[in-house]
């Protein structure tokens, strides 16, 4: 014992005389280190991951039922069950808005280009939320054992509490200093670009919502989206393995399964809605070799037991049911085009038949699959094939503001809304065709043509013609309406187009216009409980453990829709 005091009286001794080797003012508890930079930036990446996930899944359900996607349902109840949404109500609760608090809570004010941000994400997600379900939690949320039963807010005070998170986040991010995130998928720490993406979602508020005072205000400031450099899209990567980090839709054809059924509604839509000046002569939309890739040249022509039309054995045109005239007399029946373009008809739940060797795939853009050159072959070579996986999330691109500033002028917006719709088009168009480059030796590779030598790309892809001519189509579809209805559903229809890869969007502006007019119906008619949802069923792990609150009716409308359009 002696020893051990004398051992300590000496270090104290030492201590007392060589203070420049003994810091006594120490700043920091050893056992709760400091926040580093290196944490901040995995916290912030975890984010951005979280954020894509959750707007994949909401884009996704939404688009099956704007027929965007194919919904292999037999009813709406069962394409949108509540089940469905478990993993969301994880994602956006329990990680996602958790992780922004503690970003900020870390993050202090040492981090702002982090912190603003992320708050604008916030923003987007809240309001994402309120447009699929409603009222949805938000000021009793995160408050742990305390609050266990969170109360729903009005959907009206969400999207205006997502307003003040992007009034916070463009006053960080304008006195914004040198410390930026390691990585940013979105822009690149671009502070000027964020705060230009904050301006636009509160455009695209004031165009659900209706307020054409503030639109027009947005508009008059003129930071808002309006070129390709400025848009909001997550960008997927290559990785295959460990982690993977290719598009999803990428992943669900080009690997090893069957993969999805493509719409046959959309399809028809690029391959053969708009007819020319006699009347009868289809055109093609310069992106539908980019958007779906066949992998047979023929539709109707095709073993007995690869179809699954429901109302007949084959695609007998005239099995197609009688109602469907009154919308559109040409829409397709169990398929899209004679052509090779083979998918399902809306709301198609039958048995799976042996048609994955037929069935249309996800093509170039979004999802970075094969640009379609005629080659109909199988897609499913283990991720080997076009883009890689190397696509996009489309969340509020150039084009699609032009659709809403056009949209927008019905309705009290400024401008003309013939050119700003073929201003959409021509930015859309540019957009696709950018991803050529992606499979740039595809496009290169030789071939022959009725015993000409030329390429996959000179032969099938995009020219500034092709480009020239579509927009003078939709110029003179725009001049055909008679009224403003007609010249709103020419305009919605190719925001509808355009929106390729953005659900969301599509489920927005169809229950808010009621445009397309000519969606294709469901297959078999619907009980009369069975209507198109104007919002979807709260996810049944949220409803099941909060006592406070039922399950909503599909029936219920989000704040800022009429409920006035027809939509089926």
């Amino acid at each position: 014992m002696k020893n051990r005091i004398l051992l300590l009286f000496t270090v104290i001794m030492l201590c007392a005389s060589s203070c420049d080797n003994f810091d006594l003012d120490l700043q920091e508890d050893p056992n709760f280190p400091a926040v580093s930079a290196g944490d901040i930036d995995a916290l912030y990446n975890n984010i951005q991951l979280e954020f894509a996930a959750i707007h994949f899944t909401l884009e996704d359900q939404t688009g099956e039922v704007t027929r965007m996607y194919n919904a292999t349902s037999t009813n709406y109840g069962a394409a949108t069950l509540p089940s469905v949404f478990d993993g969301l109500w994880q994602n956006v609760y329990a990680d996602f808005l958790p992780d922004i608090a503690l970003l900020e809570e870390l993050g202090g004010t040492g981090f702002p280009v982090h912190v603003g941000t992320a708050k604008i994400l916030q923003a987007y997600v809240l309001m994402e939320m309120v447009d699929v379900f409603g009222n949805i939690p938000l000021t009793e949320i995160g408050q742990g054992l305390e609050e266990l039963s969170p109360q729903l807010n009005d959907g009206a005070d969400v999207y205006a509490a997502a307003d003040v998170l992007l009034d916070d986040a463009i006053v960080l991010l304008n006195d914004a200093g040198d410390i930026e995130p390691a990585f940013d998928n979105f822009y690149g720490s671009d502070v000027e670009k964020w705060i230009t993406l904050a301006n636009t979602i509160k455009l695209r508020a004031a165009y659900l919502t209706g307020n054409s005072t503030a639109f027009n205000n947005i508009i008059s400031a003129g930071d808002f989206i309006d070129e390709a450099d400025e848009d909001f899209q997550y960008n997927y990567g290559t990785g295959r393995n460990l982690p993977e980090s290719r598009h999803p839709r990428y992943i669900n054809q080009y690997e090893q399964a069957d993969g999805d059924y493509m719409s046959n509604y959309y399809m028809w839509l690029l391959r053969a809605d708009k007819l020319e000046t006699d009347g009868t002569t289809e055109i093609r939309d310069p992106r539908l070799r980019y958007y779906f890739n066949r992998k047979v040249n023929s539709s109707d022509r095709q073993p007995t037991d690869s179809y699954g039309c429901v109302l007949s054995g084959l695609p007998d045109q005239t099995a197609k049911p009688s109602s469907w005239d009154a919308i559109d007399p040409r829409l397709p029946y169990c398929y899209a085009a004679t052509d090779g373009y083979t998918g399902r008809d809306h709301l198609n739940g039958s048995g799976i038949p042996a048609d994955g060797a037929i069935r249309t795939a996800y093509g170039l853009y979004p999802m970075a699959g094969s640009f379609d050159g005629n080659e109909f072959e199988n897609t499913q070579n283990l991720g080997a094939d076009g883009g890689q996986g190397v696509g996009i999330l489309p969340l509020i691109l150039s084009s699609f503001v032009d659709f809403m500033r056009a949209d927008m002028t019905f309705t009290g917006g400024t401008g003309d809304a013939r050119a700003l719709m073929i201003s959409g088009v021509g930015k859309s168009l540019a957009k696709v065709r950018g991803f050529e480059s992606l499979v740039s030796n595809d496009l290169n590779e030789a071939i022959t043509i009725g015993g000409i030598a030329t390429t996959k790309g000179a032969a099938f892809a995009m020219t500034d013609t092709d480009v020239s001519d579509y927009e003078a189509t939709v110029g003179r579809l725009y001049d055909e309406a008679t009224s403003d209805a007609e010249r709103r559903d020419v305009v919605i229809k190719e925001y509808y187009i355009a929106a390729y890869g953005n659900g969301l969007e599509a489920y927005n502006m169809y229950r808010k216009t009621g445009y397309p007019a000519n969606m294709q119906p469901r297959l078999q008619a619907g009980t009369a409980e069975d209507l198109f949802p104007r919002s979807m069923r709260y996810a049944n792990a949220f409803v099941d453990r909060n006592i406070d609150v039922e399950q909503k009716s599909e029936s219920e409308l989000v704040f800022w829709d009429p409920g006035t359009s027809d939509v089926r």
